[in-house]
């Protein structure tokens, strides 16, 4: 689907999205670590069509479905920090992205989260967004823990 929505598939990805809804409902796991990955996979496809009222509702409920399976902490910073970038798209409101990155920069720096190659690929989504919105300190921390865990080849 989100390849088809690079290809201007717009009407076609969100069928599939759909389809693929619709299975998890079937199968009742919209409680999953899957189904929330799935949520913000939508999310961030809706963002790049530019949907952004849709994608800032489902990466909430990402973050929301995250919290709540409590597994994968970094997935709630990578979805964090794609809201930060919505909101400067949709409300041109750097502030409030700033607000939300530093919320992303507590939860990478949770104490209970495993530093192994999950985090380290989460670290590679988040950092150049830190960096984007001149946040260097981070960003080149985020960058120097994923490099030690990728053994220096970020």
């Amino acid at each position: 689907a989100t390849t088809l929505c690079s290809y201007g598939m717009f009407d076609r990805a969100m069928a599939v999205f759909a389809d693929v809804d619709d299975a998890f409902r079937r199968n009742d796991t919209t409680d999953s670590y899957e189904y929330a990955a799935f949520v913000n996979n939508l999310a961030s496809t809706q963002y790049l069509c530019g949907m952004y009222d849709k994608a800032e509702s489902n990466l909430m409920r990402a973050v929301e479905l995250l919290r709540k399976e409590g597994n994968h902490l970094y997935d709630i910073a990578v979805s964090i920090c794609l809201l930060a970038e919505l909101y400067r798209k949709k409300y041109n409101d750097t502030q409030k992205s700033l607000q939300v990155l530093d919320e992303a920069w507590t939860v990478l720096c949770d104490e209970n989260i495993v530093r192994d190659g999950n985090y380290a690929f989460a670290l590679t989504k988040c950092y150049p967004v830190f960096a984007e919105f001149g946040l260097d300190m981070q960003a080149e921390a985020l960058k120097e823990i994923a490099a030690e865990i990728y053994g220096g080849n970020i």
